[in-house]
């Protein structure tokens, strides 16, 4: 009796199986990586990993909003003058390769910290509480 119910249920058609508990799992996974990731495949190698260092240096997602404020006012005249909602997204993607890799340093120093964006709470990057530290910060701002 035992081994019949077992083998009906493995022979079960309407079962999803394991090939499509994978799928769904991939399928609700991939927006969240994709958020995670703040569209870091959209730029320059050395741009994204300044955007990743001022990230984790910050604790905030201000550099990214401060990045996306710098690229967009670099190109506003060009941006605003686009009637074709195409073309906007074809610009919109460009925004940050019109940065060459030998001015991306000048570029977050000069346009991207001149960014003052303000947001009516503040936005931390929180690590996980780690188990035994009462639920305190791992780690602490410096002084």
């Amino acid at each position: 009796s035992l081994s019949l119910s077992l083998s009906l249920s493995l022979s079960n058609p309407l079962s999803p199986g394991p090939a499509a508990a994978a799928r769904r799992r991939d399928r609700l996974r991939a927006p969240r990586l994709r958020f995670m990731t703040f569209g870091l495949d959209q730029f320059p190698f050395g741009m994204a990993l300044r955007l990743l260092d001022l990230l984790f240096y910050e604790r905030t997602v201000m550099p990214l909003f401060r990045l996306a404020l710098a690229l967009l006012k670099k190109r506003q005249r060009a941006l605003l003058a686009i009637r074709d909602s195409t073309e906007m997204m074809t610009a919109l993607r460009r925004l940050p390769l019109d940065i060459s890799d030998d001015k991306i340093e000048a570029f977050f120093s000069r346009d991207v910290a001149a960014q003052k964006p303000k947001l009516s709470r503040p936005h931390i990057l929180s690590p996980p509480a780690v188990a035994g530290n009462g639920g305190a910060d791992p780690f602490p701002a410096q002084a």
